[in-house]
């Protein structure tokens, strides 16, 4: 699905469908229809637009830590974050400020050079645009259309014995699964911690706390 997205963009930015913060409307509906014709899904644009946040999440996170994180690595041959023993206490500083980053700790990210091209003359989002639980909502909203989005079938070759005809599913992306799992737990523990209202005291709890006249 990214590879197909990233070339309808590609086209759409050779059109001029490129705006200073984000894409216009015609470029989402020309990367749905690209998406569904190629790969014979049935995506709305909702589901294209959550999907480029996406990219611009991993953007905006790997390219503070490239610029700002003095001690991490970045492997650019791998595509990753690369966090070594000698550089976790770095990491688990850093995640202090920026929780929501933890899964990209030595997570490949698919067409990263991509991703540069096409976000890097926007504003980075994630922690930088949202609040914490905006952003928990956000990446849960994004990793469900993600995960939930209908799989790939791709005919394969023809059983000269069964005559059947194989089909296969569409690789999921494992950092998306990740990002999915860590969102839907730190949501449950926000709402735990809303819902947590300090007991009243009791009479006698009152009347302990001052001296007797």
């Amino acid at each position: 699905m990214d590879m197909a997205l990233i070339n309808s963009f590609y086209s759409s930015r050779d059109e001029g469908l490129k705006g200073e913060n984000d894409w216009k409307p015609q470029a989402y509906e020309a990367a749905k229809e690209h998406i569904n014709t190629t790969l014979k899904l049935n995506l709305t644009k909702e589901n294209v637009r959550n999907r480029y946040k996406t990219m611009k999440k991993h953007y905006g996170y790997v390219n503070e830590i490239q610029t700002v994180e003095s001690g991490l690595l970045w492997d650019n041959e791998k595509k990753m974050v690369l966090v070594t023993s000698d550089t976790l206490h770095i990491w688990e500083n850093y995640l202090k400020v920026q929780p929501l980053a933890g899964p990209y700790k030595n997570k490949m990210i698919e067409f990263w050079d991509d991703i540069v091209v096409l976000c890097a003359s926007e504003k980075a989002t994630g922690q930088h645009a949202e609040s914490f639980e905006d952003g928990i909502d956000s990446m849960a909203a994004e990793a469900e259309d993600e995960m939930n989005s209908p799989p790939t079938q791709i005919p394969a070759q023809q059983d000269s014995t069964e005559g059947s005809c194989q089909k296969k599913k569409r690789k999921k992306d494992p950092l998306i699964e990740i990002v999915g799992e860590m969102a839907t737990s730190l949501k449950e523990y926000v709402e735990m911690k809303k819902n947590q209202e300090r007991p009243k005291p009791t009479g006698e709890e009152i009347y302990g706390v001052f001296p007797r006249l």
